[in-house]
């Protein structure tokens, strides 16, 4: 099945390259690549010219002309659409209005995936036609694309997600590089909400849970990159904040999310998620990958 992966960028060129030669790295060729880029002015273009050769398939569109189109040989899908947008989000958002891969999943430009992250996807996906969605082990690389931690996270509670407890207070995020879904969920839950400048993935999860559970997979799938004070995330942290507590507010949660962040232990939390969660895990066990009982 094809699955069909976004990258909104802007100015990211330093970090890029690697993003892109993490998805040529995939050993499963069945990808549409879809780089939506700002306009950004520090040789991004460029950059991603010099990749064409290196897909099957490439397009590069400008304010929504087609530029070029160049067909190599078989393999993976390259859209490179290059056009002034209002933030990483309306990108996305775009990017996805023009894929047409049965799973979806965005990249952000300075993140990765791991070589064989989009073979273990198809699989699950063909294999077991109910599972919406999933997230792998959440990870996290440094500037220098150095691997240097992994999440021991092993089960989701999605009646959680609902609430909005994945958040940095109380149960940490759901990692968004490693989190891959069904083109029918997007289109169920209508997809992103760009009124949101920080935290629209936060609130496109608890939409997602509540149409269907989400699946924790034990495989590194991909890595969130740490830049000291140069992401949105660390410099914006307390707008971050504030958007997730007015969202919380709007789905009349605020008063239990707060009560939860300033009285209850985390690891109170943790606990019954333990006991509760079950069926939700995929691992490779006996050659396979498998729903664990």
């Amino acid at each position: 099945m094809l699955i069909s992966i976004v990258t909104p960028t802007y100015n990211m060129s330093d970090y890029l390259k690697n993003t892109i030669d993490s998805i040529l790295s995939q050993t499963y060729n069945d990808v549409e690549y879809i780089i939506m880029d700002s306009n950004s002015n520090d040789g991004t273009l460029e950059l991603v010219l010099e990749y064409k050769i290196l897909f099957g398939e490439f397009y590069y569109y400008e304010n929504g002309n087609l530029i070029e189109y160049q067909k190599n040989v078989e393999g993976k899908k390259l859209i490179y659409c290059r056009e002034k947008d209002l933030g990483p989000y309306y990108a996305v958002k775009k990017g996805f209005s023009i894929a047409t891969g049965e799973i979806f999943a965005w990249l952000n430009a300075d993140d990765i995936y791991y070589p064989a992250s989009f073979s273990v996807v198809n699989e699950i996906f063909y294999k077991y036609k109910n599972v919406e969605w999933i997230i792998g082990i959440p990870s996290r690389i440094n500037e220098a694309g150095q691997l240097f931690s992994c999440y021991p996270q092993t089960k989701i509670l999605n009646y959680f997600i609902k609430l909005g407890y994945y958040n940095k207070k109380i149960l940490g995020s759901l990692q968004q590089e490693s989190m891959f879904w069904r083109k029918s969920l997007w289109d169920a839950s209508g997809g992103i909400n760009t009124g949101y400048t920080l935290a629209a993935d936060f609130e496109l999860w608890i939409r997602f849970a509540k149409i269907d559970k989400i699946f924790f997979v034990k495989s590194i799938l991909a890595s969130f990159r740490v830049r000291k004070n140069l992401q949105r995330s660390s410099y914006l942290a307390g707008d971050y904040k504030n958007e997730v507590d007015l969202i919380c507010e709007k789905l009349n949660l605020r008063f239990i999310h707060k009560l939860l962040r300033y009285f209850l232990m985390n690891r109170i939390i943790r606990y019954f998620t333990k006991i509760l969660i079950k069926n939700n895990v995929i691992s490779y066990e006996n050659n396979a990958w498998n729903k664990v009982k």
